[in-house]
């Protein structure tokens, strides 16, 4: 097992990002409880939607994505305040290409498409303001591998899961933040992988 770097200088703030179903909460615990065994001061922010009091997925609205994105600054920031590493279970660039799927490409209204486009900008300035300010030390992007998943997802799942792939890989290369892509599917090489890459190994 490759163990975490001493020279690290802290804090640091650890982002797992990428579409849905792709193993991002069971590294991210794994990464915690690993980093917790050595002595390190690490907490874990989990993924914010689950305490979401607004529909989400194919019902997110622009004031669901503002809501998350609220609350995912807010753990974030309270995570760092008392600990070296923070480890984020999606950040706030995972809203981005969901809340696209949901108020643009998913919206048969022309005019509601629109009136919605005003909402991603705003959504958008903010979260490039944010990690402007606040950018993530380590950025890792789970990809999709639906083909090995242990319980299949329908092929609208599968349809979905790509988009979103497709469009945060896009979001990514836009806004030209550096993400260090995890291409081996056990969660357990991608702990290995993960901490290869904070050791600055590869």
């Amino acid at each position: 097992m490759v163990q975490f770097p001493s020279n690290l200088q802290v804090p640091v703030r650890v982002g797992i990002i990428g579409p849905q179903n792709v193993g991002k909460t069971a590294l991210a615990n794994l990464l915690v409880g690993h980093l917790k065994t050595l002595g390190v001061s690490c907490d874990l922010v989990n993924e914010v939607s689950r305490s979401s009091p607004l529909p989400l997925h194919s019902q997110t609205s622009a004031e669901s994505s503002y809501w998350l994105f609220g609350s995912q600054v807010a753990a974030e920031a309270l995570a760092q305040a008392v600990r070296d590493v923070t480890i984020c279970d999606r950040t706030v660039l995972d809203l981005y290409p969901f809340a696209q799927h949901a108020l643009i490409s998913d919206m048969p209204n022309a005019q509601a498409r629109q009136q919605n486009a005003h909402k991603l900008a705003g959504l958008r300035q903010l979260i490039t303001d944010y990690i402007d300010a606040n950018p993530y030390q380590f950025l890792f992007y789970v990809p999709a591998h639906h083909e090995f998943l242990s319980t299949p997802l329908s092929p609208e799942g599968v349809a979905y899961q790509n988009e979103i792939d497709t469009k945060f890989r896009a979001f990514l290369d836009e806004l030209s933040v550096r993400v260090r892509e995890l291409r081996t599917l056990s969660t357990y090489d991608r702990l290995n992988e993960a901490l290869r890459h904070l050791q600055g190994q590869i």
